[in-house]
Protein backbone atom coordinates (compact mmCIF):
# COMPACT_ATOMS: atom_id res chain seq x y z
CA UNK A 1 0.00 0.00 0.00
CA UNK A 2 1.51 3.19 -0.44
CA UNK A 3 1.14 6.37 1.76
CA UNK A 4 -2.44 7.43 0.54
CA UNK A 5 -3.97 4.37 0.95
CA UNK A 6 -2.46 3.99 4.87
CA UNK A 7 -3.67 7.65 5.51
CA UNK A 8 -7.31 6.85 4.68
CA UNK A 9 -7.51 3.93 6.71
CA UNK A 10 -6.41 5.59 9.58
CA UNK A 11 -8.52 8.52 8.72
CA UNK A 12 -11.21 6.17 8.92
CA UNK A 13 -10.83 4.41 12.33
CA UNK A 14 -13.30 5.37 15.47
CA UNK A 15 -12.22 7.89 17.10
CA UNK A 16 -11.43 6.83 20.76
CA UNK A 17 -13.85 7.65 23.44
CA UNK A 18 -11.59 5.85 26.43
CA UNK A 19 -8.74 7.33 26.16
CA UNK A 20 -5.76 5.99 27.48
CA UNK A 21 -4.13 6.40 31.09
CA UNK A 22 -7.72 5.04 32.25
CA UNK A 23 -7.28 3.40 35.77
CA UNK A 24 -8.48 -0.34 35.17
CA UNK A 25 -6.45 -2.92 36.60
CA UNK A 26 -3.87 -4.49 33.91
CA UNK A 27 -5.15 -6.82 31.78
CA UNK A 28 -8.97 -6.32 32.57
CA UNK A 29 -11.44 -7.02 29.92
CA UNK A 30 -13.48 -4.18 31.24
CA UNK A 31 -11.75 -1.49 29.90
CA UNK A 32 -11.80 -3.56 25.99
CA UNK A 33 -15.27 -3.81 26.38
CA UNK A 34 -15.84 -0.24 27.05
CA UNK A 35 -13.72 0.78 24.33
CA UNK A 36 -15.21 -1.29 21.82
CA UNK A 37 -18.93 -0.04 23.24
CA UNK A 38 -17.96 3.69 22.84
CA UNK A 39 -16.60 3.20 19.69
CA UNK A 40 -19.46 1.63 18.19
CA UNK A 41 -21.64 4.00 19.42
CA UNK A 42 -19.78 7.50 18.43
CA UNK A 43 -18.50 10.54 20.10
CA UNK A 44 -22.48 11.59 20.95
CA UNK A 45 -23.06 10.01 23.67
CA UNK A 46 -23.76 11.11 27.40
CA UNK A 47 -22.83 7.82 29.37
CA UNK A 48 -23.88 6.86 33.23
CA UNK A 49 -21.48 4.88 35.00
CA UNK A 50 -22.17 3.33 38.68
CA UNK A 51 -19.88 2.74 41.43
CA UNK A 52 -18.03 -0.13 39.78
CA UNK A 53 -15.01 -1.14 38.12
CA UNK A 54 -16.60 0.79 34.84
CA UNK A 55 -16.35 3.90 37.46
CA UNK A 56 -12.86 3.09 38.13
CA UNK A 57 -12.09 3.07 35.08
CA UNK A 58 -13.95 5.87 33.31
CA UNK A 59 -10.86 7.66 36.37
CA UNK A 60 -11.84 10.76 38.60
CA UNK A 61 -12.55 14.41 37.22
CA UNK A 62 -10.72 16.10 36.10
CA UNK A 63 -8.42 13.04 35.01
CA UNK A 64 -11.57 11.17 33.35
CA UNK A 65 -10.69 8.73 30.14
CA UNK A 66 -13.93 9.41 29.45
CA UNK A 67 -13.97 11.67 26.41
CA UNK A 68 -17.22 12.40 26.52
CA UNK A 69 -19.87 13.73 28.96
CA UNK A 70 -20.38 11.56 31.51
CA UNK A 71 -22.27 11.56 34.67
CA UNK A 72 -21.85 9.35 37.68
CA UNK A 73 -25.12 7.89 39.27
CA UNK A 74 -25.73 6.03 42.53
CA UNK A 75 -25.08 1.66 42.40
CA UNK A 76 -28.34 1.16 41.93
CA UNK A 77 -30.03 3.70 39.42
CA UNK A 78 -28.35 3.08 36.44
CA UNK A 79 -31.34 2.74 34.36
CA UNK A 80 -33.39 5.17 35.49
CA UNK A 81 -30.71 8.40 35.85
CA UNK A 82 -29.95 7.32 31.76
CA UNK A 83 -33.81 7.46 31.33
CA UNK A 84 -34.34 10.41 32.90
CA UNK A 85 -31.05 12.25 31.09
CA UNK A 86 -32.68 10.48 27.54
CA UNK A 87 -36.35 11.87 28.82
CA UNK A 88 -34.64 15.67 29.23
CA UNK A 89 -32.83 15.26 26.20
CA UNK A 90 -36.00 14.41 23.92
CA UNK A 91 -37.70 17.51 26.22
CA UNK A 92 -35.16 19.83 24.77
CA UNK A 93 -36.14 18.27 21.30
CA UNK A 94 -32.13 16.23 20.91
CA UNK A 95 -33.34 13.84 19.58
CA UNK A 96 -29.75 12.45 18.20
CA UNK A 97 -28.08 11.71 21.44
CA UNK A 98 -28.11 8.28 22.75
CA UNK A 99 -27.37 7.66 26.68
CA UNK A 100 -25.49 4.94 27.86
CA UNK A 101 -25.51 3.03 30.90
CA UNK A 102 -22.25 0.80 32.59
CA UNK A 103 -22.53 -0.81 35.34
CA UNK A 104 -21.51 -4.30 36.72
CA UNK A 105 -22.97 -7.21 37.85
CA UNK A 106 -24.26 -5.69 41.13
CA UNK A 107 -25.63 -2.86 40.00
CA UNK A 108 -27.79 -5.18 37.00
CA UNK A 109 -28.34 -8.42 38.70
CA UNK A 110 -28.09 -7.85 42.37
CA UNK A 111 -29.56 -4.55 43.71
CA UNK A 112 -30.14 -2.92 40.46
CA UNK A 113 -32.65 -5.41 39.16
CA UNK A 114 -35.46 -3.60 40.38
CA UNK A 115 -34.76 -0.15 38.67
CA UNK A 116 -33.13 -1.64 35.22
CA UNK A 117 -36.89 -4.09 35.16
CA UNK A 118 -38.58 -0.83 35.70
CA UNK A 119 -37.06 1.36 33.28
CA UNK A 120 -37.41 -2.17 30.76
CA UNK A 121 -41.13 -2.31 31.89
CA UNK A 122 -41.43 1.90 30.83
CA UNK A 123 -39.94 0.77 27.05
CA UNK A 124 -37.61 3.73 28.33
CA UNK A 125 -34.94 4.93 25.60
CA UNK A 126 -31.43 4.35 26.37
CA UNK A 127 -28.58 1.85 26.11
CA UNK A 128 -27.76 -0.65 29.12
CA UNK A 129 -24.51 -2.66 29.46
CA UNK A 130 -23.31 -5.41 31.91
CA UNK A 131 -20.21 -5.60 32.67
CA UNK A 132 -20.32 -8.61 34.42
CA UNK A 133 -16.86 -9.87 35.75
CA UNK A 134 -19.05 -12.06 38.23
CA UNK A 135 -18.51 -10.82 41.29
CA UNK A 136 -18.07 -7.41 42.87
CA UNK A 137 -14.52 -7.02 41.80
CA UNK A 138 -13.30 -3.39 43.21
CA UNK A 139 -14.90 -4.15 46.87
CA UNK A 140 -13.12 -7.68 47.74
CA UNK A 141 -14.45 -9.51 45.48
CA UNK A 142 -17.39 -10.92 46.77
CA UNK A 143 -20.06 -13.21 45.18
CA UNK A 144 -23.03 -11.99 43.13
CA UNK A 145 -25.77 -13.45 41.94
CA UNK A 146 -24.09 -13.60 38.24
CA UNK A 147 -21.10 -15.42 39.85
CA UNK A 148 -20.85 -18.83 38.32
CA UNK A 149 -21.42 -22.10 40.70
CA UNK A 150 -17.86 -23.15 41.77
CA UNK A 151 -16.49 -19.82 41.28
CA UNK A 152 -14.09 -18.73 43.78
CA UNK A 153 -15.06 -15.30 45.71
CA UNK A 154 -13.96 -13.92 48.78
CA UNK A 155 -17.84 -14.95 50.36
CA UNK A 156 -18.16 -17.98 48.49
CA UNK A 157 -19.95 -20.53 50.96
CA UNK A 158 -17.23 -23.52 51.91
CA UNK A 159 -18.72 -25.80 50.09
CA UNK A 160 -17.99 -23.57 46.37
CA UNK A 161 -14.61 -23.02 47.79
CA UNK A 162 -13.92 -27.01 47.85
CA UNK A 163 -15.55 -27.40 44.09
CA UNK A 164 -18.33 -29.20 46.03
CA UNK A 165 -21.99 -28.26 45.18
CA UNK A 166 -24.08 -27.97 48.82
Amino acid sequence: MDGLALNSIHESRPREILRSGHLACPGCGIAMGMRMVLRSIGSRVIVVVVPSCVAVTSGPFPHAALGVPAFHSAFEIAAPTAAGISSALKLQGIEDIPVLAFAGDGGTFDIGLQSLSGAAARDDDLIYVCMDNEAYMNTGIQVSSSTPKFAWTGTSPRGILAGKSK
